[in-house]
């Protein structure tokens, strides 16, 4: 007798430290159908629901844990008439979405993904169904649509868009579906009359869906699961969601292609204020408002400097901007310069080496700032075009605008004193200043000099 009971207090004791070796949070869930609760050290990494593992950040692995609790503690029957009613007077909001996501060729282990720890795009959408059978889901835009023209759509009272599907539900296998060809559909798991458990796909949550076979995605989604919850407020949901997408992407369209473009072709994000500046001031004079013999005497008194640049391909829908840009000899350079010319027809003009470039630190300990270049220039008065060779390449660009009193001058076409990047149209927005020509090119070396220096830093 002592014996069996020995053997008995032996047994409980095992059992006991089994049980202690799942952790407290997760034995809850171990009758949930499909969990497999894993044990010891690694047990978090272990579990799964369904072949895959549970979300490997410790909050995300939280929520889902939260949401199988939900499911195991599910009592009896859905109430489907409750459920299909709080569908057509609440907002059907989802708050918690995860994904069950596998590689097509089985080469690494099947997994569970939550939604918020994806960016990009919109992950979560909230559902406002309709007792006619169809359904309206709000989209707010990526930022895909920000900047300008989204400020404009917003101004007209839009806050994004809205998808359009019909639903139904079906009360004797509790599924839910939310696509005209029931390809969206989830079984509700748990229902408590404030918050619902689904599983399977809620329009339009699907994250690897190619139903067209037009994506070759190496992973696909088998399932999700779903946390939603019932909120007020159906008519206030959908306020600013009027429109389809095409509807929205047409008014963008629209403003981009007019407010935001020129000559056809979209300006650059960022700087469209610094480019509808130099608009305006071309606007502002004819070509026979030009001073020519005082754009001439500033010129051969005064250095010209460029302080913006946007430049065009013909095949291009946009212009470019930048002060910086990548070549493919000397890493990072300005992409803007300046020139001083002389009355025998030359002219000097420099590029510096910006901070960004990888040898930056060692050009300035050798005392170097960039490099120059001569070359040899005229002006035609009558076309007010400005005409300069350097090197093998001729470059014109006309006197678009031109103020003595302040400097400014406006030229389109392609200058022969800044960067060639080979692009077929530009506009340069640039300023005389008083230079000392004497110390012009001090700190820069010549473009030979720079490239053997250049070589022997690499």
């Amino acid at each position: 007798m002592r014996r069996s009971i020995l053997f008995l207090a032996a047994l409980a004791l095992m059992t006991l430290v089994a049980c202690e070796t799942v952790p407290s949070d997760l034995r809850p869930i171990k009758k949930v159908p499909g969990i497999e609760v894993g044990r010891g050290d690694d047990a978090y990494t272990t579990t799964k629901y369904k072949g895959a593992t549970l979300p490997e950040d410790p909050n995300s692995r939280g929520d889902m844990v939260d949401v199988l609790k939900m499911v195991g503690d599910q009592n009896g029957a859905i109430d489907d008439q409750l459920f299909v009613e709080l569908l057509q007077t609440k907002v059907f909001e989802c708050n918690l979405r995860f994904m069950y996501i596998r590689c097509k060729n089985g080469e690494e282990p099947a997994f569970w993904s939550d939604a918020s720890d994806w960016c990009g795009g919109q992950m979560i959408f909230d559902l406002v169904l309709y007792n006619d059978g169809t359904l309206a889901v709000p989209v707010s835009p990526s930022c895909a649509f920000h900047g300008e023209a989204h400020e404009y759509i917003h101004s007209l009272g839009h806050k994004g868009w809205s998808k359009r599907e019909k639903w139904r539900y079906d009360a004797e296998n509790d599924m839910l579906y939310t696509s005209e060809d029931d390809s969206y559909a989830a079984k509700v798991l748990y229902f408590d009359g404030e918050c619902a458990v689904l599983e399977g796909y809620v329009y339009p949550m699907w994250l690897y869906l190619d139903k067209e076979n037009v994506c070759d995605y190496s992973r696909e989604t088998p399932m999700e699961l779903y946390c939603f919850n019932f909120k007020d407020d159906r008519e206030g949901c959908m306020e600013g969601y009027s429109l389809s997408y095409e509807e929205y992407a047409a008014i963008i369209n629209e403003y981009r292609n007019t407010v935001m473009s020129f000559e056809g072709k979209y300006m650059p994000d960022g700087v469209m204020d610094k480019m509808r500046e130099c608009i305006a001031l071309m606007e502002q004079q004819q070509p026979e408002d030009i001073d020519d013999a005082k754009f001439v005497d500033m010129l051969l008194s005064q250095s010209l400097t460029c302080a913006d640049r946007f430049m065009t391909n013909d095949d291009l829908d946009a212009w470019n901007w930048g002060t910086q840009a990548y070549t493919e000899m000397f890493d990072v350079v300005s992409c803007l310069g300046d020139m001083i010319a002389t009355d025998d027809g030359g002219y000097v003009c420099r590029t510096a080496v910006v901070k960004a470039n990888d040898n930056y630190d060692a050009l300035v300990a050798a005392g170097c700032k960039g490099w120059y270049e001569t070359g040899v220039w005229s002006y035609d008065a009558e076309s007010n075009t400005l005409k300069m060779e350097r090197g093998d390449k001729s470059y014109e660009s006309v006197v678009h605008y031109f103020d003595a009193t302040t400097g400014d001058v406006v030229l389109r076409g392609v200058a022969g004193f800044v960067l060639d990047f080979g692009y077929d149209t530009e506009m340069l927005r640039c300023k005389f200043t008083p230079t000392d020509v004497s110390s012009y090119i001090d700190g820069y070396l010549s473009y030979a000099d720079f490239t053997r220096l250049w070589n022997s830093l690499l």
